[in-house]
């Protein structure tokens, strides 16, 4: 994992978008647990010290024939993740912010559960922390940031729920044999009525998807 140093060089270039705190510790090789493997993606958790919510990471090597930057075109084509999820109904790039790219996302759930939104910011730091590494962040933005966007969202969509703790990030490694390392964590508490303990069982149980998802439609789009 990337070392502490340089990941709070990037935190504190973006002070006050991306939370340090939690990044930082998501991307500290300390406390995870390796609980399974699925479809070749190991699986780890760890609790988040601050807050108990449980904390997932999925780390593979994909085949190769897909580069960093294929891998990164559709890992950051905000608007394109809403066609890859059948319950996500919008994902939208709204501005730019300190250096990075505030968006929201909506959730269209099965009933009884309450449909979900969320506003948060992400940045992509190239060649870190060593060249040709992709480090990926997201943070939901905080409280005192994109009412406007808040606003709109809780009037468009009055059934939801805002989902305001939700955080991760995706490293992306190219490999001297032509395949790519790629790495994803992530920590949520979903708020409303969906227990953070479910969410996160939930959430573990993603991660593999998440890469391979991600994997499938950057080979559909770059593909011979």
């Amino acid at each position: 994992m990337m070392a502490l140093a340089a990941l709070l060089a990037v935190g504190a270039a973006l002070a006050g978008v991306l939370d340090t705190s939690v990044h930082t510790t998501l991307a500290s090789a300390s406390g995870w647990t390796v609980e399974r493997t699925d479809d070749r993606v190991q699986i780890s958790r760890k609790t988040m010290p601050d807050t108990g919510l449980i904390a997932w990471q999925g780390s593979t090597v994909l085949d190769p024939g897909l580069t960093a930057e294929q891998f990164l075109d559709v890992l950051t084509d905000t608007r394109f993740h809403a066609t890859m999820s059948e319950d996500m109904v919008a994902s939208v790039p709204v501005r730019s912010e300190q250096g990075a790219t505030l968006y929201y996302q909506v959730l269209d759930l099965p009933t009884p559960l309450s449909d979900r939104y969320w506003v948060a910011y992400a940045r992509t730091t190239p060649d870190h922390p060593v060249a040709g590494t992709y480090f990926r962040q997201w943070s939901t933005a905080a409280p005192d940031r994109a009412k406007d966007v808040r606003s709109d969202l809780s009037a468009r969509y009055p059934r939801a729920v805002e989902v305001t703790h939700t955080h991760g990030q995706w490293v992306v490694e190219p490999q001297p044999d032509g395949s790519l390392k790629v790495t994803i964590r992530s920590v949520i508490d979903p708020a409303g009525n969906i227990p953070a303990r479910l969410a996160g069982g939930i959430s573990g149980r993603g991660m593999a998807e998440n890469i391979r998802r991600m994997e499938r439609a950057a080979r559909a789009r770059h593909g011979p």
